[in-house]
């Protein structure tokens, strides 16, 4: 059952785009950019710093992870076996206090050498945001205070000359439960509308072009064959795209055409929507934000009308020879696609 409902006036801009646009955009022929030093390795936390004295003894961050849910912005920092976790409730150029209470600032430290090991959080000190691009999300600060063992077995840990810089926080996700779908499929949200795929299909890079040759060879006619007795090697897919897609019954008038011209468009009784994700051969499991430079992509789409992300995330938790599985959302011009979560079959 078709669930994805537009409002008319939505739905009419988006018909005249795809009837006044067709001719200079196909179907999943854009020119996907691809950064060649990306290698699919994105970290928006790249250049991200984490530090602070522990009784005294340095720790600094060698990866650092953010991200910002419904329910607050979280900060990781780990070092080994180490870890230093911030949560703020809200995100601003602003002073929160640290409380084991939950209702403003909460900071942890953990060593997970061993379960045994003990969990400190802090009883008292502070964190400053001192600098903070709203747009990108991105924010420095310093922090200081006293961390307690939550059994009292252990001593406590002075926290001094604690800092962060250039942290970037992307969304996270809602946990989704996978075991409650079977099978392949595809949902998600597009500017608040359900959107729950009626097909799945996964293809290559190698699939695409060899399905655009045909096409150009039943255009040609009494075309030469030139090259049907060289040996070329068989080439090697570059990307693997997973797809899927609504369509949607049409209930519109026809659209006259402007004063002058004679007759009216005619619109189609259907529309089909598609959602399509692009992956490179090697994709890790991990967090990944959508970028026309990189290697992952996503685009929002009808059967001649193409609009890749212009921002967004995407959380890979399987990628195999058996199941391609995960949760996305992002923005591109035509709207915004948000609680996206996905399985396939390759």
């Amino acid at each position: 059952m078709n669930n994805f409902k537009l409002n008319k006036n939505y739905l009419l801009l988006l018909l005249i785009s795809v009837i006044f646009f067709s001719c200079d955009n196909e179907q999943l022929e854009g020119n996907f950019a691809i950064n060649d030093n990306d290698e699919n390795v994105f970290n928006p936390n790249e250049n991200a710093t984490f530090e602070v004295e522990l009784n005294g003894e340095l720790f600094v961050a060698e990866s650092v992870e953010a991200f910002f849910t419904e329910d607050g912005y979280t900060i990781d920092a780990k070092n080994g076996n180490k870890e230093v976790s911030i949560s703020l409730p809200t995100l601003s150029v602003n002073t929160y206090e640290f409380s084991n209470e939950g209702s403003d600032a909460f900071i942890s430290f953990t060593d997970n050498q061993n379960f045994a090991n003990a969990f400190f959080s802090g009883s008292n000190g502070s964190l400053t945001v001192t600098s903070l691009n709203q747009e990108t999300r991105t924010a420095g600060g310093n922090f200081d205070g006293t961390l307690t063992e939550i059994l009292a077995n252990e001593e406590d840990i002075s926290m001094t000359n604690g800092q962060f810089q250039n942290v970037v926080f992307i969304p996270g996700f809602d946990d989704f439960d996978f075991n409650q779908v079977g099978g392949d499929f595809m949902t998600a949200l597009f500017d608040g509308e359900a959107f729950d795929a009626d097909q799945i299909s996964v293809f290559t890079d190698i699939d695409l072009a060899e399905e655009n040759e045909e096409e150009e060879e039943e255009e040609e006619e009494g075309g030469e064959d030139g090259n049907e007795d060289e040996d070329v090697p068989e080439p090697e897919p570059e990307f693997i795209f997973v797809r899927g897609t609504q369509t949607i019954d049409v209930d519109l008038p026809d659209i006259d055409l402007p004063d002058g011209e004679d007759g009216d468009i005619d619109i189609p009784d259907s529309i089909t929507i598609g959602i399509t994700l692009r992956f490179p051969v090697n994709q890790p499991v991990g967090v990944f934000e959508f970028d026309q430079n990189s290697a992952i992509q996503a685009s929002l789409d009808t059967e001649e009308f193409l609009d890749e992300a212009s921002d967004g995330v995407i959380d890979v938790q399987s990628f195999n020879e058996t199941e391609i599985r995960g949760q996305f959302n992002f923005t591109t011009s035509s709207g915004e696609v948000t609680g996206g979560a996905f399985r396939a079959t390759p």
